[in-house]
Formats: structure tokens, C-alpha cells, sequence
């Protein structure tokens, strides 16, 4: 009395490899857009420009995410400013 699991593996088709690639993207592009929206305040006209700077910057890499080469299944978010 056991119990075995054993796996196929089996090739996606090229419809399928669209689909989980554009569930993955959404999935990244959607924790990009919350990152992005908390900290919308830094860019606020009454917050200094050095810290506006600051976070700018790190907003930028936020924007470019979809750029890196791994994109969407192997992505480095950027460290919030201190």
C-alpha cells in the first residue's frame, strides 16, 4: 500500500507559451503599476527636489522593468530609496 506520483512532461504548444508569457507580463506590469502608485506622492511639487530626485530615479526603473532582457520571467525590481 503506496502511493506514486509521477509527471509528463509535455511541450506547450506556441499558443499556449502566448498565453502563460502574457499572463506573466501582466502579472509583472501589475506590480510595477502598485509600486508605482505608492509612491506617486514623492513627485508632489511641495517635496523637495533632492528627495524627488531620488525617487524619480528608482520610478524610472520601475517604467523600464519591461525592458530587461528576462522580461517577464526573470526580472530584478529596483531597491526603494532610503
Amino acid at each position: 500500500d503506496r502511493w506514486e506520483e509521477s509527471w509528463d512532461v509535455v511541450a506547450l504548444t506556441g499558443e499556449e507559451i502566448v498565453v502563460l508569457t502574457n499572463a506573466k507580463a501582466d502579472e509583472v506590469r501589475a506590480e510595477r503599476n502598485r509600486l508605482l502608485a505608492e509612491c506617486d506622492w514623492t513627485q508632489y511639487k511641495d517635496i523637495s527636489d533632492e528627495v524627488s530626485a531620488q525617487w524619480a530615479q528608482y520610478r524610472q526603473q520601475l517604467r523600464d522593468i519591461t525592458l530587461q532582457n528576462g522580461f517577464p520571467f526573470d526580472v530584478e525590481f529596483p531597491v526603494k530609496p532610503a
